[in-house]
């Protein structure tokens, strides 16, 4: 991106402290509390589709996971 091209960013959702944007560069923009990470519309497909399994696989689960150490 050239010093003079501006990010013009267009909210596509949010909730808590979570928003998604799509930027006028063409990323996506996926903002967790104060991170924010810059991802191709392909990525964050995948990423949706990898959510949506993690979230089945939980739902399921009679116990939480423990967590990674």
């Amino acid at each position: 991106m050239s010093a003079t091209m501006h990010c013009h960013p267009q909210r596509l959702a949010a909730q808590g402290p979570i928003r998604i944007d799509l930027c006028s560069c063409g990323q996506v923009h996926l903002s967790v509390g104060p991170t924010t990470i810059r991802l191709a519309p392909s990525v964050v497909r995948a990423l949706g589709e990898a959510l949506r399994t993690a979230i089945a696989r939980l739902e399921r689960t009679a116990t939480p996971p423990l967590p990674l150490q």
